[in-house]
């Protein structure tokens, strides 16, 4: 069998998809990411589309949701009926690259009907099984006649555009419709698309909704224009009778309700307006006179609080289950004893602002708070049994308890600075660090914490000994190795390497280290095996990381995980990295290993994930044929001057790249072998633009790819 490789820059080196992830939503339940979008088909058949690759669905009214997990990232959906529907998605939440899938079992699977561009991103809308649109900035308005199947511009990118804001689409039925923006021009349509016309009158207006062909009502998601209504099928459009603005839900000719810093209702075609809820809500979706949905916007923009109305839009009812309290809750690190029972520290921002411990004995499925109201923000926490733990945090708080979380007791730390990190090798012997480069040292338990700062070190957030000698600790580009348990540091980088992020090592050799040059750079995976002295680059990552950790369970197995809800796994020492992002877009801040293949990470908006197959669903293929069957062997010679042979050899017959990067990681050549049949191969590399330094080369297959280092000598 030929495998066939697609050569790929620096952005995707060492990074295998996956299209769906074994990891499960703990908490909030169902799910916890910000909602783009609610539709019914029916009073039965409803969807919620999330800021991620998972979608909610119902088929009894909304009295349960289940979530499915999808290849994509949905934005927008459109259902013509209980199981035919189109979406426009994105391989990963954040992604501008968008394609357009489609469903016939209710959103359950779905087939890529359009390759992913960076035009289609706005909006869809399907009349019929036929006839759907979409729009984007950059592409204008698109129309399909064959349900999806090819597609045709009808207004190009410069008749959509000022840019900005959200793009929506809206029809009445295959001939007439409205695109608009709350900042680009409205327009309209009466013969399908063929002709689309500017309607100053409607700029800045999002929502087009008709309850027939006369009678419909037009409204702004930003909430700052007036809810307009029209009598005679989108010709002409007026100001409702008392200028209620929001987002207008229509169930009649006459009956319309309104979602905005209260809910709103006419029975009158908007001659008159009451107030029938204090309720505020974003947007939704009005099933029929007594049932509706609605979510709520939090902090930051945050939808990710969603309501049901079973009265008419009178009451309320929550039905986003968080077991860490209202509010919005920051989980900021979390360990575990055992695989079942583990802690997690984190703090809500409410009207009381409320600081925690919480405690797990099923994995993380169910929560009990034991401490609230700390004196100060927890902000590490660390376990060395079921029994014995401590809690450090901002103003130089510690605290310890000896009886799993039951009762917690300060200890005297003699600084103020916040401290970022916490470990413990035994029950005796610990250290932390903080801000002010402070690091602090126990040897009975934390009963005395002596200060072992070193002179002329700034802020310090990562701290891991091995054993009671074998210690490293990190900063803002300040890495410090301790060799006698932490009385004495160190900087124990001998090949320049800088900017590394987060780490972690499995024995005093072997670790691994996440870096970048500055935050708008995407992180770079490292390796060494010499205690931190020298490091290799292995990967790229492709992802702003902006946080998060780092952590392996053995030589082979590996995360890395961070903002954006981005979740990488290695199974291979960090050979190559697969990515498991898709279950969340909210920031993940920390990750425990249970074992190779169980795992808990906890972040933003009480985000708690959980897996117990290495991230992978039981049926995913991962191509990935054994490390050992795929060899690189040294390269000769090395140190070079004019030219280095490298060889390696095949367990199947692939297409093969050799990329070149400098110290820093920037690719600077790739040379294209072509098929290679299996078996050994070396071609001879003669650079002529390089000049004398240290470069990492790696060469690339589809199913795994390998790294060398070189050292060229002009």
């Amino acid at each position: 069998m030929k495998t066939k490789i697609v050569i790929s820059a620096i952005l995707t080196l060492g990074i295998s998809p996956l299209q769906a992830q074994g990891w499960e939503w703990r908490n909030p339940l169902p799910q916890g990411d910000n909602i783009r979008q609610f539709q019914f088909a029916d009073q039965n058949h409803g969807w919620i589309v999330v800021q991620s690759s998972n979608i909610l669905r119902t088929t009894n009214g909304g009295t349960t949701w289940k979530l499915h997990r999808l290849s994509f990232s949905p934005r927008r959906i459109s259902f013509i009926n209980a199981n035919e529907g189109w979406a426009i998605g994105s391989k990963h939440p954040y992604d501008l690259k968008c394609g357009i899938y489609h469903t016939t079992n209710g959103g359950v699977t779905w087939e890529q009907q359009l390759g992913d561009t960076t035009e289609l991103s706005g909006d869809i809308k399907f009349t019929d099984r036929r006839n759907g649109w979409a729009i984007g900035q950059h592409a204008g308005i698109w129309h399909t006649n064959d349900g999806g199947k090819t597609w045709a511009q009808q207004a190009g990118r410069n008749f959509v555009r000022p840019a900005g804001g959200d793009y929506a689409l809206s029809f009445r039925d295959s001939l007439r419709g409205w695109a608009g923006g709350w900042m680009f021009y409205a327009s309209k349509t009466f013969d399908g698309g063929k002709t689309w016309i500017r309607d100053s009158t409607l700029q800045g207006y999002t929502q087009f909704l008709f309850v027939d062909s006369t009678f419909g009502w037009a409204s702004n998601s930003a909430k700052g224009k007036n809810v307009l209504r029209t009598t005679d099928g989108g010709l002409t459009w007026s100001v409702t009778g008392t200028s209620i603005k929001g987002l207008a839900y229509p169930i009649s000719a006459d009956t319309c309700f309104v979602f905005n810093s209260g809910v709103f209702k006419t029975t009158n075609g908007g001659l008159s307006w009451a107030r029938i809820s204090t309720q505020s809500l974003s947007f939704g979706f009005v099933v029929d006179s007594l049932r509706m949905w609605g979510a709520k916007q939090q902090v930051g923009g945050s939808t990710n609080v969603f309501y049901e109305s079973t009265d008419g839009g009178v009451t309320w009812i929550e039905r986003l289950h968080d077991q860490f309290g209202p509010g919005v809750t920051f989980l900021h690190s979390v360990d575990f004893a055992d695989s079942l029972t583990g802690w997690v520290v984190g703090s809500t921002y409410n009207p009381s602002g409320i600081s925690f411990i919480a405690k797990t004995t099923d994995a993380g499925k169910t929560w009990n708070k034991q401490a609230t109201g700390l004196p100060n923000e927890p902000l590490a926490i660390e376990f060395v049994n079921e029994k014995t733990g401590w809690v450090v945090g901002r103003n130089g708080m510690i605290l310890k308890t000896e009886d799993g979380g039951v009762s917690w007791s300060s200890q005297t730390s003699a600084t103020s600075s916040t401290l970022w990190d916490v470990q413990f090798v035994d029950s005796q012997k610990g250290w932390t660090v903080g801000t002010a480069g402070v690091i602090l040292k126990t040897t009975n338990g934390g009963s005395a914490w002596l200060d072992v700062t070193p002179e002329g070190i700034r802020g310090l957030g990562r701290v891991q000994f091995t054993d009671s000698l074998n210690g490293w600790a990190m900063g803002a580009n300040i890495f410090l190795r301790s060799t006698d348990g932490g009385m004495t540091w160190y900087n124990p980088i001998v090949d320049g390497t800088t900017g590394l992020h987060s780490f972690f090592f499995v024995n005093p050799s072997k670790g691994w280290a996440t870096r970048t040059i500055s935050p708008i750079e995407s992180y770079k995976i490292y390796s060494t095996a010499d205690s931190g002295k020298t490091w290799s680059f292995q990967t790229d990552l492709n992802k702003n990381f902006f946080g998060g950790a780092i952590a392996f369970s053995d030589l082979k197995n590996g995360w890395v995980v961070g903002w954006g809800g981005f979740i990488y796994h290695t199974s291979n020492g960090g050979a190559t990295w697969r990515d498991q992002t898709g279950a969340t877009s909210r920031g993940l801040r920390d990750i425990k290993l249970l074992t190779d293949k169980k795992a808990v990470v906890v972040g933003d908006m009480g985000t708690v994930l959980y897996t117990e197959s290495g991230g992978v669903l039981s049926n995913s293929n991962t191509n990935d044929p054994p490390p050992e069957k795929f060899k690189l062997y040294p390269n000769f010679p090395n140190p070079f001057n004019s030219g280095t042979t490298i060889r390696f050899e095949l367990p199947e017959a692939s297409e093969v790249s050799v990329e070149f990067y400098d110290i820093l990681g920037r690719k600077v050549d790739t040379v294209l072998l072509g098929g290679k049949t299996p078996g050994q191969h070396q071609f001879r590399y003669e650079p002529k633009l390089l000049t004398s330094g240290i470069y990492f080369y790696r060469v690339r297959t589809e199913y795994q790819s390998l790294t060398g280092k070189v050292l060229l000598i002009r």
